[in-house]
């Protein structure tokens, strides 16, 4: 859909008359339709984000209305459209005190500037295991909360759901922040003038087909890779690759840069592969015709970009992560978009992970969880845990999906949460012990009376209790301090998976570290 005054003006004046029944919400949908509606910069888009800002005012978001304020002061065209426009010039002046009033406002730089340098942990390593294939282990012993990895995505799209709310280059949420609207179409915006110019695929290939790509699915993850390989004038090559099925050969020495050889490397199923070739005939010819045209030459034609689509797409089936935004209103995860992060589709799954992925924008970190000593293996989880899914159920799931049997521990033993009992390790003979009653406890195996077991249990439970105490007065560092401390660890060793307090409390490490990783509490 291309650039439209009328329906700028429409979705402004839509936005004034709920912004008058103090109807907020709606009121920034539809001033956010206005923008991308607009041509930048011109008085139709100028309007909309000084309104914008009207709505952040009154919603207590002091700082994102600075920024757009002082954003549209700095626009060349401003002075020229409004600089005799004293109303509406006031308005936004005595909203920028008032804000500025609320806030010790520091100026900051207009990108995305998300991610930090990306690096890899020194603590991990990827190796080849038996009955695993690739898989990440631990070089060292790890904490909760330890980082493994930052990092940008080889590629990522954003789903068409949230185009109007997150920049569509790097996924950072303007809904209630400046947004740069792409030139050509008013489907798309950008939180950044270096978001917009970096996004060579959307601006040559992407714009005229929007509506085509809500219909593609994965495809237009795997159709923005083959762009990538294009842009980098690397395409001929990697249509070779798959043409000569050589994706495990030294690719270094083709001419393909570490990243690169990092995606084609990825796991390709043969029988997914097979279903994508012969279910998607026809979609796959609509994508090569409607978006990858302009890739067709006489070293690349229509047949061979068809395979290697294919191929790629079924790559990401199996290896592409679900890119998440932690929605603060609800405190909840929500699937936004997917890319594809090579390290961290290494990682085998486990229906009791003892990593998390988590996001801001595109950019992923993944932190340990739970105690990880050194040489164990770093386990992700695909989607499937035994609290949520039955063992049937998520056994399938994964095996059709992933077209690998689970054998992880939660499996292998069929874990059963049970609150009325404890899952205790008798610390003479390390055997379990599943306990009701503390009465007379004695070992199994060795016969052994665990008379320690009790005192060990209470001191946890205390702990835990003060720990939840802190989760819910949002003093989340000190809490994860008491779950996580040397003493704790240590303690935590007389429970063993799948006793009620250990889950309990594993699952209270893992908040902590999501909530602490937004920025929320202290």
């Amino acid at each position: 859909m291309s650039k439209c005054g009328e329906k700028a003006q429409r979705s402004r004046l839509e936005g004034n008359k709920s912004y008058g029944n103090k109807d907020f919400d709606t009121a920034i949908k539809a001033y956010n339709a206005s923008i991308l509606s607009s041509h930048f910069m011109d008085s139709d888009y100028i309007y909309a984000m000084g309104n914008k800002s009207a709505v952040l005012f009154e919603t207590k978001e002091f700082q994102e209305c600075i920024d757009i304020i002082k954003f549209l002061y700095s626009l060349e065209s401003y002075s020229k459209l409004f600089g005799t426009n004293e109303k509406f010039t006031g308005k936004l002046t005595k909203r920028l005190q008032n804000c500025e009033g609320q806030l010790k406002y520091t100026n900051k730089e207009h990108s995305c500037n998300l991610v930090p340098r990306s690096f890899t942990s020194s603590s991990m390593t990827t190796t080849v295991l038996p009955d695993f294939g690739n898989s990440v282990l631990a070089l060292s012993d790890l904490e909760p909360n330890d980082t493994l990895l930052h990092l940008k995505p080889f590629s990522a799209v954003l789903g068409s759901s949230f185009w109007a709310s997150h920049c569509y280059t790097c996924f950072k949420c303007v809904k209630y922040s400046i947004i740069v609207p792409c030139f050509n179409c008013s489907q798309v915006g950008f939180c950044s003038y270096s978001c917009r110019e970096d996004n060579i695929a959307h601006s040559d290939h992407e714009c005229p087909n929007m509506s085509f790509l809500k219909e593609i699915g994965l495809f237009h993850l795997s159709t923005n890779i083959l762009l990538k390989f294009h842009i980098r004038g690397k395409l001929h090559k990697l249509v070779e690759v798959y043409a000569e099925d050589s994706a495990g050969d030294c690719l270094s020495d083709c001419g393909f840069s570490e990243d690169e050889v990092e995606v084609i490397s990825l796991h390709c199923s043969p029988k997914i592969r097979k279903n994508i070739s012969e279910g998607s005939e026809v979609l796959l010819d609509r994508i090569i015709q409607r978006l990858l045209k302009n890739l067709l030459s006489p070293i690349v034609t229509a047949q061979q970009l068809i395979f290697t689509l294919s191929a790629v797409t079924c790559q990401m089936m199996i290896n592409a992560s679900s890119v998440m935004f932690y929605d603060e209103t609800s405190s909840s995860n929500l699937a936004i978009g997917s890319g594809i992060y090579p390290e961290i589709a290494k990682m085998n799954h486990s229906c009791y992970s003892n990593t998390v992925c988590l996001f801001k924008g595109t950019t992923a970190t993944v932190k340990a969880t739970k105690y990880i000593s050194k040489g164990s293996q770093l386990f992700n989880s695909y989607g499937y845990d035994f609290e949520s899914v039955e063992i049937n159920e998520r056994k399938a799931n994964l095996l059709d999906q992933y077209e690998f049997v689970c054998c992880c521990e939660a499996c292998s033993s069929d874990w059963k949460r049970n609150d009325n009992a404890r899952v205790l390790k008798c610390h003479i003979c390390s055997s379990t012990l599943v306990v009701s009653s503390f009465t007379n406890l004695k070992c199994s195996v060795c016969l052994s009376v665990i008379s320690n077991l009790l005192h060990c249990v209470k001191v946890l439970e205390s702990k835990y209790n003060d720990a939840y105490q802190c989760f819910q007065e949002k003093k989340y560092l000190r809490g994860l301090n008491v779950l996580t401390s040397p003493e704790s660890l240590e303690e935590l060793k007389v429970l063993l998976m799948p006793d009620s307090l250990l889950l309990d409390w594993n699952d209270l490490v893992k908040k902590f570290i999501v909530l602490q990783f937004h920025g929320n509490g202290n």
